[in-house]
């Protein structure tokens, strides 16, 4: 039986980063943070639904960018609460 790794969302937020940042394939960047590329995918495909139904519009690389430094911050500050 196979086992599902949780990974924190601090993680899945940062690995989404990276792979929007750098200028990679997919599959190289899930590879380097040691993850299979279709959760890498999947992280992406969900972060970005979310920032296209806050818009309403087509996403630019640089909104997906500000919308992820807004949760980042988010959960600096939730961590610092607790």
């Amino acid at each position: 039986m196979r086992r599902v790794k949780n990974y924190p969302k601090e993680f899945k937020l940062e690995a989404v980063r990276l792979y929007i940042k750098n200028d990679r394939r997919l599959s190289e960047t899930a590879e380097d943070l040691g993850i299979p590329a279709s959760t890498l995918k999947g992280w992406k495909e969900r972060y970005m639904n979310e920032i296209k139904s806050a818009n309403q519009d087509k996403p630019t690389k640089k909104d997906y960018e500000e919308i992820l430094k807004e949760k980042e911050k988010r959960i600096r500050d939730l961590e610092e609460e607790n």
